[in-house]
């Protein structure tokens, strides 16, 4: 579980960006620690009062040829 200043990392104002959040579980059989880190990332970003989105993904660790990144890295 991740969050990343998009504004900070690209050089805007924080306030140009979201925070992006970064769920990730390797296995479907984690799918309900999925949905927990989605459940914190959210919480944590709404009370640090921070406008963010939040990615959730399924997979390895060892690629980076993701479904979930496909609408911000392409």
């Amino acid at each position: 579980m991740r969050y990343y200043d998009m504004g900070k990392i690209l050089g805007l104002g924080s306030e140009d960006m979201p925070t992006i959040g970064y769920a990730r579980v390797s296995s479907h059989d984690q799918k309900n620690d999925l949905v927990r880190q989605q459940e914190l990332l959210e919480a944590f970003c709404a009370a640090k009062g921070w406008r963010h989105e939040i990615i959730a993904d399924l997979g390895s660790g060892l690629t980076t040829k993701r479904k979930a990144y496909s609408d911000y890295w392409n």
